[in-house]
This record gives structure tokens, C-alpha cells and sequence, in this order.
């Protein structure tokens, strides 16, 4: 079997030098990112074909057997992988994360939306109601958070809510790129 980083050959998914934490995120997000396209990485690709067959979400399996290896006791790992196998332990597990953490930082916004995104496609649509509501004015959280609340409010009916959660998203894309671009233009006057 190869590494899944650097392509050597190794009994397990990494190889003794590439066995880190930082390899295990690098990983994480090439799965989040790439759920479907696995055939984009030469070593993830020949690694789900030769465990699973090449099957298409299993290929997230991986990351469990390597939180186990690298010996990673991570909540929030655990429910973004439970969220892209569409685990049963995905919504208890979500919860707890969400009810032990109190700062709504990025990782905690990526929680949420994979839960209200499950609430949602379960067609669950009183479970959100409380968890929408309780981030409904915070503003500046990342896109997917927006999404994930305009989807449920439209479908439940409360599209005065469901429009101001796109203008606040609009309006924080617009922000962004403003401040790429003040940071460019700064980037090339130091540069001068």
C-alpha cells in the first residue's frame, strides 16, 4: 500500500514520517473538499480502490482509521466525518459539540451547518427552529452558515428571514472582497 501523502509504500494509510497531525488535516480537507473526486489524488485513489472498491463516499472511512492510528481524540473531526458518511452517530454528536463549545469560531460554524444541512434533508424542519433563531442576528459567519439557514427558512415559510440571511451574506461577500482588495493594493504599494 502507498502513503497517502508522499506515495511511499507502508502498511497503514501513512508512512512512519508522514504519520503527523498536520498530514491527518491535510487529508480531512482534500475529503471535504473532494468527496466525490477522489480520482484527483493518485495515492487516495489507489488506497479506496484497493480497501473499499473504490466506493464513493466510504472513501471518508479513511479518516476514521487514521484519527485511530494517529491516536486524534477530535469531536469536531468526528462529526464533519460522521456529517460526510451521513452517520447515524452524526446528529448526538453534533449536538454535544455544539452544547460543549461556546465561541461560534469556524470550526463550530462548520458543525452547524452540517447539522441544520441534515435537519434539512431529513426534512426535519422543527429541529432547526431554535438553533437558526439563536444565530439569526450574528453577523460576519461564513457563507455556508447563511446557506444552510436561507434553505431553512424558505422551506418553512419565513422568507422575510430567509432574504435577510442572503443580503447579510451578500453583504459579507462584499466585505471580503473589498478587503482583498484594500490588501492587494497595500501588498503592491509595499512592494514599490
Amino acid at each position: 500500500m502507498k502513503c497517502l501523502i508522499c506515495g511511499s509504500e507502508c502498511e497503514i494509510g501513512l508512512c512512519d514520517s508522514c504519520r503527523t497531525e498536520e498530514n491527518f488535516i491535510v487529508l480531512f480537507r482534500f475529503f471535504a473538499e473532494n468527496n466525490t473526486e477522489i480520482g484527483q489524488h493518485p495515492y487516495i485513489e489507489s488506497y479506496v480502490n484497493e480497501q473499499w472498491g473504490g466506493k464513493k463516499y466510504k472513501a471518508a472511512r479513511i479518516l476514521l482509521d487514521l484519527l485511530d492510528e494517529l491516536g486524534i481524540d477530535d469531536e469536531y473531526y468526528l462529526c464533519r466525518i460522521y456529517a460526510m458518511t451521513y452517520d447515524a452517530r452524526f446528529e448526538e454528536a453534533a449536538i454535544r459539540y455544539m452544547n460543549t463549545h461556546s465561541d461560534f469560531d469556524e470550526k463550530k460554524q462548520f458543525v452547524f451547518s452540517d447539522l441544520i444541512e441534515h435537519y434539512n434533508k431529513e426534512k426535519e424542519f422543527d429541529k432547526p427552529e431554535a438553533l437558526c433563531d439563536g444565530v439569526y442576528g450574528i453577523d460576519g459567519l461564513n457563507s455556508e452558515v447563511y446557506y444552510c439557514m436561507a434553505v431553512y427558512y424558505s422551506r418553512v415559510g419565513e422568507y422575510d428571514k430567509a432574504d435577510m440571511i442572503i443580503t447579510k451574506a451578500l453583504d459579507g461577500l462584499e466585505r471580503g472582497k473589498i478587503d482583498s482588495l484594500r490588501s492587494n493594493i497595500k501588498g503592491q504599494q509595499e512592494s514599490l
